[in-house]
């Protein structure tokens, strides 16, 4: 699937690098986690041909976001970040 912060996961680097990622086993917890509509429109959002053209502004949020996700943090502007990015998204 494209880029999209909804479908953004951790996952150990022997799946991801060295398993493809086990996208079916990937789908299975998704639909477990978010539930099957979400899931299918995330699927019909990835079947589009554009690509989303992101600014570096916007990648450089991004970045940071997951990189303090990651790391533990807990962003109190999260749900902020994350509707700017939808709406980037929703542009394409």
């Amino acid at each position: 699937m494209r880029f999209d912060t909804f479908n953004c996961m951790a996952q150990c680097r022997k799946c991801n690098r060295f398993e493809n990622g086990k996208s079916e086993r990937f789908r299975v917890e998704l639909v477990r986690l978010r539930g099957l509509s979400a899931i299918e429109n995330l699927e019909r959002r990835a079947k589009r041909k554009t690509q989303i053209p992101f600014s570096i502004d916007a990648l450089t949020v991004i970045t940071k976001l997951y990189r303090s996700l990651a790391n533990g943090h807990e962003i109190k502007t999260d749900k902020i970040i994350r509707d700017e990015i939808q709406k980037i998204q929703a542009e394409f």
